[in-house]
């Protein structure tokens, strides 16, 4: 999964989507835009379940493509589980100096 990256077309923004199998949910983030972005995924409510990666957790996304963020798996015999997040952006070559 680390090295997973496609294609993605031009929408001018940074979006995530999510995959769920079984007792896990993958997190996926497209960059629709032109230049490298620097995203940062933060889980602001978590019951039940665990992280693969902690939050926040911040990488690059290479313009016009998908990359692999992180996993959530769900706590079994917990009972309901439930997650909240958001994401933020900024352009990576503003950050260089």
């Amino acid at each position: 999964l680390e090295k997973h990256q496609v294609s993605v077309t031009q929408t001018s923004k940074v979006s995530f989507r999510n995959e769920t199998l079984d007792n896990q949910v993958y997190f996926y983030c497209a960059n629709g835009t032109q230049q490298e972005q620097e995203v940062t995924l933060n889980f602001t409510l978590l019951r039940h379940v665990e992280l693969s990666k902690k939050s926040p957790f911040t990488r690059k996304v290479p313009p016009l493509t998908e990359v692999y963020f992180m996993t959530l798996t769900q706590k079994p015999y917990f009972g309901l589980s439930y997650f909240q997040y958001d994401y933020k952006w900024r352009n990576a070559r503003k950050m260089q100096r």
